[in-house]
């Protein structure tokens, strides 16, 4: 499950992804993915139990969106170096980042990252 659709990122976000909507899906899913560690499965529990605020579903609408451009422009080749549980920091390689900071913003905004320290 991907937290924005095709239809979503094309119509309401305005992305310009060139590629067709089978590559664009798989960039979704993929950013999904990397929101779900990032937020150590916090965002995929609440949308699970269906426990999502309005603010929090358009936050990660965006965020899933921001992070496939991210990941089409830069890679997404693994990069973290360490991660601490409980405070949900990140600490990113030498080869760089692999999440979008504007991402991470709007998930922290929305209460599903308590702290990531880049």
């Amino acid at each position: 499950m991907s937290y924005a659709d095709v239809r979503y990122y094309r119509e309401e976000f305005g992305g310009v992804f060139e590629g067709d909507d089978a590559a664009l899906a798989r960039l979704l899913a993929a950013a999904s993915r990397q929101i779900d560690g990032v937020t150590l499965g916090k965002a995929r529990r609440l949308a699970a139990a269906k426990a999502l605020s309005k603010m929090q579903s358009a936050a990660l609408q965006g965020a899933c969106c921001l992070q496939a451009e991210y990941a089409d422009g830069h890679g997404s080749a693994a990069g973290v170096k360490s991660f601490k549980v409980f405070d949900a920091s990140v600490t990113y390689a030498e080869s760089g980042r692999t999440f979008c900071e504007e991402a991470l913003v709007l998930l922290r905004n929305a209460g599903l990252v308590e702290r990531v320290v880049c």
